[in-house]
């Protein structure tokens, strides 16, 4: 009968172990996700400054009513 509490004590143990590996895993995962969506937020940020920066660095196209400059 010890035999058979002492296994049923280091199962115990073992699931106890296994369920605080999970909810570390767990927490890890949800912080992994927290981080992830703030690189992404910042990626289209980062994004959307490129292509601003890009369209105001672009030479404008004269309409046909501009004179040119040497005028």
């Amino acid at each position: 009968m010890e035999k058979l509490e002492q296994a049923i004590v280091e199962l115990q143990s073992k699931v106890l172990f296994q369920e605080d590996a999970l909810h570390k895993l767990n927490d890890a995962i949800v912080q992994q996700g927290k981080i992830i969506e703030g690189m992404l937020r910042k990626f289209a940020e980062l994004d959307d400054k490129i292509e601003q920066l890009m369209f105001e660095g672009r030479p404008s196209v004269p309409t046909g009513d501009e004179k040119p400059p040497h005028y």
